[in-house]
């Protein structure tokens, strides 16, 4: 009896002692990233050299810059033969004064915006040939919310008032984003009257993780862990994001263009960080960093 009894008690012991307590939500960004502002972001090392269109006018005048594809890092991460990419930097938000160079009047500027912000207006680079050709779909969409929609297309916008949220039940695992982006040509971009067969490359990302609007969304919706990376239906790789509610800069690797040539970017959610209220996986915003012709 008294053996049976001390069998009892030792396995009672064994299983309380598996039983993991609950642990309230907590947010700790991952301090292993460096955080600084906008305009000390580098850009990834990008191999280059300087050509002249062949236009008659003034080399000085008409100069542009034909980019090869940035250089893979010998230490490049690996996961099932792609690459693994994670943040090298996490930034600010931009506000309107330091983009628009407004003078600061009344109501102050807000610390809204995110992107790479040399690039944000597209000034005299293919950029300005590439804004209107940037579609996104999703496989799901939470249902609006009164007037708030949650639109795959809420990540083409530059602030971060507006989210796409995956519509599905649970965490969303699985669902995804495609973009489509077909970049401009000579004859949009510079009237040269042909599509220009220079070739470019997908530098970089910038991403703004979860439903950002503000603090306290973000901290009730889920946010993404890991997006599967797939480049025309070819899984390209891995993006590990940072549970930050700060813009994310990713390099990217071997990811060539083509002027007027579509590219296909699709985004599957593969792991999240949970939300302390809900169940919805949001994202604020993706934007692209390349570099090519006109580049700056």
């Amino acid at each position: 009896m008294i053996l049976c009894l001390f069998l009892v008690l030792s396995l009672s012991a064994c299983n309380s002692g598996t039983k993991e307590p609950e642990v309230p939500y907590s947010h700790e960004e991952d301090v292993s990233v460096p955080d600084v502002p906008p305009e000390k972001v580098p850009e990834p090392p990008i191999e280059h050299e300087e050509i002249v269109f062949e236009s008659g006018k003034d080399p000085e005048e008409n100069p542009y810059t034909r980019i090869k594809l940035q250089p893979v890092p010998k230490d490049a991460e690996l996961r099932d033969s792609v690459y693994v990419y994670r943040p090298y930097f996490v930034g600010e938000f931009f506000n309107e004064v330091e983009l628009f160079g407004l003078s600061d009047e009344t109501p102050p500027p807000t610390n809204d915006y995110y992107g790479f912000g040399e690039d944000f207006w597209g000034g005299c680079s293919i950029w300005c040939g590439a804004a209107d050709k940037w579609e996104a779909t999703a496989s799901s969409t939470l249902t609006k919310t009164g007037s708030i929609f949650y639109s795959a297309m809420n990540l083409r916008s530059n602030t971060r008032l507006d989210a796409w949220c995956e519509g599905t039940s649970g965490y969303g695992i699985g669902e995804y984003i495609d973009i489509t982006y077909t970049l401009g040509n000579y004859d949009e971009v510079y009237g040269g009257g042909e599509i220009s067969k220079d070739p470019f490359s997908f530098t970089s990302l910038c991403i703004v993780n979860g439903y950002a609007k503000d603090e306290a969304l973000w901290r009730k919706n889920a946010r993404v862990k890991t997006l599967k990376l797939y480049v025309n239906n070819e899984l390209k790789g891995y993006i590990e994001l940072t549970d930050t509610i700060k813009p994310q800069y990713f390099p990217l690797y071997d990811l060539a263009g083509a002027c007027g040539v579509s590219t296909l970017f699709r985004f599957e959610i593969a792991d999240v960080y949970k939300g302390s209220a809900y169940e919805d996986t949001c994202l604020t915003g993706i934007v692209f960093g390349f570099s090519g012709p006109f580049g700056h």
